[in-house]
Order: structure tokens, then sequence, then C-alpha cells
């Protein structure tokens, strides 16, 4: 099923490795586990799932070519660390945020998602994006079904829409650049709050 499995309270150090050809790449469950400089391709569902209580660290690393790039999701909160990762052409989307999920996403580069987004967040969690450069997506940020977003300091630009919220979801942008987006920089729709 995945490549590495991190359980409640667990700690284990990944560096320089490669996760492929799984379902998942990686499952880290309740655990503060640490990649960093590697990589994750070809995983079936997703690249990595971070879930119930999590507090990961992953930097460095390259998700590509997985059904969904990052997926955070948890009735309990859950609140990794993603920094300085080149997230690319995965086939539903770079990051997939929903349940108590409590990303913090930092100085990633997240491009080249056209299936639905870069970065989707959904159904109660909160994702903070910090100095992104989320670009040449179909959206480049999606957020809905009462999720909550918070990018500053970031570049959205090159995607379809730059920045969609929709249905009760809650969209902050701050101190961003949006540029050259096809259609819109932001797209606020059907009870979306910007």
């Amino acid at each position: 099923y995945s490549g590495a499995l991190c359980e409640t309270n667990a700690a284990p150090c990944f560096d320089g490795c490669t996760f492929s050809g799984n379902a998942v790449g990686a499952v880290l469950f309740g655990d503060k586990t640490m990649i960093s400089k590697s990589r994750f391709i070809d995983n079936n569902v997703c690249g990595i799932r971070v879930i119930d209580g999590s507090q990961s660290k992953v930097t460095d690393c390259e998700i590509t070519k997985c059904g969904c790039g990052i997926e955070c999701r948890a009735p309990v909160s859950t609140a990794p660390l993603f920094a300085n990762c080149d997230i690319h052409t995965n086939l539903y989307a770079g990051i997939l945020c929903s349940g108590y999920s409590r990303p913090t996403i930092r100085e990633c580069n997240i491009h080249d998602h056209d299936e639905v987004a870069g970065v989707v967040v959904r159904c109660s969690a909160l994702a903070k994006l910090e100095k992104c450069r989320v670009d040449a997506n179909k959206v480049g940020i999606l957020c809905r079904l009462h999720g909550e977003v918070m990018c500053e300091h970031g570049t959205i630009s090159d995607n379809r829409v730059g920045v969609t919220v929709e249905f009760s979801g809650i969209g902050t942008v701050k101190r961003c650049i949006s540029k050259s987006n096809v259609n819109h920089s932001v797209l606020c729709r059907t009870q979306g709050n910007m």
C-alpha cells in the first residue's frame, strides 16, 4: 500500500529517498516524521498522505506524477509543514486539504496541474501558503465547502483562473502578485467569501 507508514509518536527521518510505484508514497499518521531532499514519483493515489494529528516536516522534496501530490485530511487537527518543495504534474491536484488539516506550505513551487487545481482546500481545512509560486494550473488555488486559505507574499500566475473561492469557502490573499492568469485572477462565486 505505501512506501513508508509512519504511525503515532514515530519520528523517523528520510533524506535523499525515492518513493515510487506505490498506492501512496508515504502515510504520515500522528507522527513527527522529517523528510528532506526526497522524491515522490508515480504513486497511484498520492505521493504523501498526512492524517490524524501528524506534525511532519517535508522539505526540499519533489512530488510529481502521482494521483494527488499531497493529501492532508483529518478528523483531528493535523499541522504538517511543507517547505521549499517542487509539487508538479500530478493528476488531480498538487495539494488537497480537507477535514481539520492545517498545513503550512512555505516557499513551494506548485505548478502544471491541469485536471483540477494546484491547491484545493475544502471541508473545514485551513491552508497557509507563504511565499509560494502557484502557476500554470487549471485553477491555482480552489477554496470551497467551508475550506479556508490564507496566501501571503506569493505569486499566482499563468493559471486559467488564479484563485477560485466558492460554496462558503473563505479566501485571504495578502501582498501577492497575481498576473497573467488567462480567465480571472480571482473568481468569487456562489457564497464564496474573499
